[in-house]
């Protein structure tokens, strides 16, 4: 369960620039320890007071586990002991208590916190779980008591501000409330108002959908005592933040959904290391305890930026948290055997990677860094505090330094030139609409999706295109564009495209299928537009008047191909100005659908020092009476060049007008047209 806080109380902390975990009582102040000696102290209580065994971490890298991205828990290394699986390792086989800090990464999958890191004061990428296990030894009775020693004895919590959650049962499953846990909570001296129960979400634990699984009880810290007795419960869980969850492993859910009893009994327990230490350091949060500070103050001294001020919503406060957040999962994901790719837990480092650098040029915007500090030297002091910090728990940090140190050099150059920054391919990524970014696998999905979209959109047209032969035209050229966009794209930076998935050999074959049916669609859609022309000049030549070197078409009803062009004007005018616009033109239509007339006007530049096409139609309308507002103009780029006018009018007196302008055109173009 996630740690919850009362938004209103946080609201009110935030202006006050404060957060508050003090305890109630100054004189009850729980020992303050570093960090080290809090890792230590929670290892050395089990091992010397318990018997347990300490037990090394595993790599972040799981180990023989596809349906890990990263180790995530505790538990991952112990999975063959709960599942029962026949385990090669004598080392596990004998385990029955055992301790340990395990280094966790939460960034793909599921548990997936790299958005919110940095935002909050909870959150990290990398994180430790301090953790204890019984594997069919103790069970629920010594696993609390050793829990609220640990907090009470040991790291000096206030046993005021703590309280706990049990299981309230489940009718379904036919699981009771944990009436058990209940009472071993109130011998250890709980009181009643502090055992909350809760359901399912909150404590019910389960490896997956089947597989061991079982009932968990929670201590929490209260962070504001309850002033009344109003939703207690809820003030409770709203004013406080899970610090240890103790899960009790005795069932097994099988593919029906049913629980059966394990023939084992298991504990498993998990309190992050960030969390209680901001408890025993007596700090506002996590992001205040020694695990980060240093990070702060290297930063600070070394860029001479502005200092930490431990503000949530402080644009500078963010990435100051990013910076040294990221460091940490960065070093130790190296480390442990991760290096960047383009896909897998390698693109998921690559991103970390990128985002700190990213939150770097936010600082930098703030406060530029001095002219002898790089990016680089940034990031080499802050996975060098990440090796100082870390390096007593961890020491492989300190053996793979050097590699630490090359890898992220590696990759901020690479960044720097990566295909983020590839402006051209960005372009085509836009135009198509389309997210590219270092992904393999999502690039490769993207732009073959884009293709699939296209290649349905070429067999729409194909169905429709006697139809709505224009609208289907228009679209024709577009998909073509879009086509050539693709291209464009996948074959702008050969080196780039190939790396990061954007010219591979699906989408080759997947482009070459596309071009031939887009050819194949416009051969069929080029048959059409002949059959159409065809069509056109049998009709303009049987009206046609044609001076020397003028050319009018008048009055033609435009009805005569309502299949192929769907009662388009401005598409046959556009036909006609191919077929006789190397001369002054005039084409008048009518269509009986549209109710209109269109008149179309055209002088080539050679001809326009004699007369435009403006001077034409106000030459040719001049001695004609008329009503103004039946006509009405459609604007066009040059108007010396070409005049476009539209009348909408069922009268006769519209028909004579136009009769009467085709005779004036006619007149004037054979004073000014001929040779």
């Amino acid at each position: 369960m996630k740690p919850r806080i009362l938004q209103q109380t946080w609201k009110t902390m935030i202006k006050q620039q404060r957060f508050s975990t003090v305890n109630y009582d100054p004189s009850y102040n729980s020992k303050i320890l570093t960090s080290n000696q809090c890792r230590q102290s929670f290892i050395d209580y089990f091992v010397n007071e318990h018997k347990h065994e300490f037990f090394r971490s595993s790599p972040v890298k799981p180990q023989n586990d596809q349906s890990l991205l990263f180790v995530n828990a505790g538990m991952n290394q112990f999975k063959p002991i709960f599942l029962n699986e026949d385990i090669i390792d004598d080392k596990l086989k004998r385990l029955r208590r055992v301790v340990n800090s395990q280094k966790c990464i939460r960034v793909g999958g599921k548990h997936c916190d790299l958005e919110t890191v940095g935002n909050d004061f909870t959150h990290h990428t990398f994180f430790e779980m301090l953790g204890n296990w019984s594997f069919d030894d103790y069970f629920k009775n010594d696993a609390c008591q050793m829990a609220w020693n640990l907090l009470t004895k040991v790291y000096g919590i206030d046993p005021r501000r703590l309280f706990v959650t049990i299981f309230a049962g489940n009718e379904q499953l036919g699981l009771e409330t944990d009436l058990e846990t209940y009472e071993i909570w109130r011998s250890i001296g709980v009181p009643k108002n502090r055992i909350l129960s809760l359901g399912m979400r909150d404590n019910f634990w389960e490896m997956g959908q089947t597989g061991p699984c079982g009932i968990c009880t929670e201590i929490h810290y209260l962070i504001q005592e309850p002033d009344n007795d109003d939703n207690y419960k809820q003030f409770m869980l709203d004013n406080s933040m899970e610090i240890w969850n103790l899960v009790f492993i005795q069932y097994f859910r099988d593919h029906d959904g049913n629980l059966k009893r394990l023939k084992k009994n298991f504990v498993d327990t998990g309190m992050g290391l960030e969390r209680i230490l901001s408890l025993v350091q007596n700090v506002p949060n996590n992001y205040a305890t020694d695990l980060f500070t240093p990070y702060f103050l290297r930063l600070q001294n070394l860029c001479k930026w502005p200092e930490y001020s431990y503000r949530l919503m402080d644009e500078k406060d963010i990435a100051y948290r990013i910076i040294a957040d990221h460091s940490r999962m960065i070093s130790i994901a190296i480390a442990d055997g991760i290096e960047p790719s383009d896909r897998g837990v390698g693109y998921l480092l690559r991103r970390v990677i990128r985002r700190a650098s990213d939150s770097l040029k936010t600082m930098t915007r703030i406060q530029q860094l001095p002219s002898n500090v790089t990016e680089t030297d940034v990031f080499h002091v802050a996975a060098d505090t990440t090796v100082k910090i870390l390096g007593e728990a961890f020491p492989e940090l300190e053996q793979e330094s050097m590699k630490i140190f090359r890898i992220i050099d590696e990759e901020l150059y690479l960044y720097s030139t990566a295909i983020a920054r590839n402006t051209s391919i960005m372009k085509y990524a836009k135009l198509l609409q389309i997210e590219i970014n270092e992904n393999y696998d999502h690039n490769q999905h993207v732009i073959i999706d884009c293709m699939e979209r296209i290649d349905g959109h070429i067999e729409e047209i194909r169905i429709s295109l006697s139809k709505n032969f224009l609208e289907n035209q228009n679209a024709i050229d577009q998909i073509r564009k879009d086509l050539q966009n693709v291209q464009a794209l996948i074959t702008n930076d050969s080196s780039l495209s190939q790396r990061f998935g954007l010219h591979t050999n699906e989408i080759e074959t997947k482009f070459k299928q596309i071009e031939l049916k887009l050819i194949e669609l416009e051969n069929e859609s080029n048959k059409i537009l002949e059959e159409i022309i065809q069509h056109f000049q049998l009709e303009t030549t049987k009206q046609m008047l044609k001076g020397d070197h003028y050319t009018i078409v008048p009055v033609m009803n435009i009805d005569f191909l309502p299949n192929y062009c769907a009662n388009s004007i401005n598409f046959l005018m556009k036909i006609g100005l191919d077929l006789y616009g190397h001369n002054p033109l005039a084409l008048i239509m009518k269509s009986n659908h549209n109710h209109c007339f269109q008149i179309q006007l055209s002088v080539p530049s050679t001809f326009q020092s004699k007369l435009d096409a403006h001077s034409w139609f106000k030459m040719a309308i001049n001695d004609i009476d008329y009503d103004q507002s039946i006509i009405q103009s459609i604007p066009t780029k040059r108007m010396k060049k070409m005049v476009k006018y539209q009348i909408k009018d069922n009268s006769k007196n519209v028909e004579i007008f136009v009769n009467k302008l085709v005779g004036n055109l006619q007149n004037i173009g054979e004073k000014y047209f001929r040779k």
